[in-house]
Order: C-alpha cells, then structure tokens, then sequence
C-alpha cells in the first residue's frame, strides 16, 4: 500500500477549505445560535412562555426562508435576462 506524502503546499490547501468550511458554517447557522441563546435567556427571565418562543421562532425562521427564496428567484431571473 502506498501512502501519499503531502506537502506544505497541500497541508495548507486543507487547512484553508477546513477554515472556509468552518466559517460559512457560523455565517450561516450564526444568526439561529444567536436566536436560541435570546429565547433560552427570555424563557429563563420569565419574560415568555415557551409555546410563545416556539412560535416566534417559526415565524422568524419561515421570514428568513421567504427572503432566501426572494433572492434567488431574483437570481434566477437576472440571469434569464441576461
């Protein structure tokens, strides 16, 4: 069995796609961690149920989604336009 000696060159390579990785995993599941942590800290405060928080959840995440689908629709049809 041969093994493949890396590199400089390809140890970088990895660590620069395990960096980028990392990064848009936190640009995109950020904005819920940030959620979770204000509804847990309310729910604790006793400022709202968590039926209440629940709910406020889905709707945020339901806005989020229809602003996702917004923008690629628009994509989409800049690049038929063009």
């Amino acid at each position: 069995m041969r093994y493949y000696k890396m590199s400089g060159f390809d140890y970088s390579v990895v660590i620069l796609a395990v960096g980028l990785s990392i990064y848009n995993s936190m640009e995109f599941f950020g904005p819920m961690i940030k959620e979770e942590i204000q509804a847990q800290t309310d729910i604790n405060a006793g400022k709202i149920t968590h039926a209440e928080q629940l709910e406020l959840t889905k709707k945020a995440r339901n806005a989020q989604v229809a602003e996702q689908v917004k923008k690629i629709k628009e994509s989409i049809q800049d690049q038929s336009n063009e």
